[in-house]
């Protein structure tokens, strides 16, 4: 069983924010050996447990990172983001300049937080659902989606172990435009594939509060469009 300092569930789900600003001091390996213990009790799709957790510590390969998730901020121009005559989503003004604020920092400093966590899947082989079957679209897309439900859980309880622990974290997905080119660094195999990357570190900014839009605004109730009542 993990040991994990004692805190209240309701608080760690509405105070885990994503914390982007992250100091570069280290973290002890039995720190992070918990983080990932915790991602491995997350359900599994039949409990084949083909999450790999890749821990990048090595400075000069945090370095190398940097510079493949800046090209690819740059591809999509996140570098502008949230600035005068860059994109910022919708939502409350204030909140979404502040949110484009740490984004920039994290591209600008992704390399400072000692761990860079790369949430992975290796399916065992003889594992894809196309093998034996015609790959239509639909079947393709079983096997992708699938994949990643067995993962992303993973990633949230890391987000909430992290919040134990009094370490913070985001998941990113930027990497994934130059993946190639990490898996080449890492030496990652050609049939594993990346789906999050976790900054991992002590906060320089605070905890929570989570703040979300109303339940109303994002759940239907039995069929797509029927919101669910107020």
């Amino acid at each position: 069983m993990i040991e994990l300092p004692p805190i209240d569930l309701s608080e760690a789900i509405n105070t885990a924010r994503s914390l982007r600003r992250l100091k570069p001091d280290p973290v002890p390996d039995d720190i992070i050996r918990k983080v990932v213990e915790a991602g491995m009790k997350a359900p599994s799709g039949s409990n084949l447990q083909t999450y790999r957790f890749l821990v990048v510590t090595d400075p000069e390969k945090r370095a190398a990172i940097a510079e493949l998730y800046r090209k690819s901020a740059d591809v999509v121009g996140l570098r502008k983001y949230g600035e005068e005559g860059g994109a910022a989503p919708g939502g409350e003004e204030r909140s979404q300049r502040l949110i484009a604020k740490s984004v920039r920092y994290l591209i600008d400093h992704i390399q400072d937080p000692p761990i860079l966590l790369l949430m992975c899947s290796a399916p065992e082989p003889g594992m894809d659902p196309t093998t034996d079957n015609e790959p239509t679209p639909n079947l393709v897309q079983f096997g992708m989606r699938s994949e990643q439900a067995s993962v992303l859980p993973a990633v949230q309880n890391i987000l909430l172990a992290c919040r134990a622990l009094g370490l913070g974290t985001c998941p990113t997905t930027l990497h994934l435009i130059h993946e190639d080119e990490l898996k080449e660094l890492l030496g990652i195999p050609a049939e594993a594939n990346t789906f999050v990357m976790m900054p991992i570190g002590y906060p320089i900014d605070k905890f929570g509060p989570v703040i979300r839009k109303p339940v109303e605004q994002v759940t239907y109730r039995d069929e797509w469009g029927t919101n669910w009542p107020g």
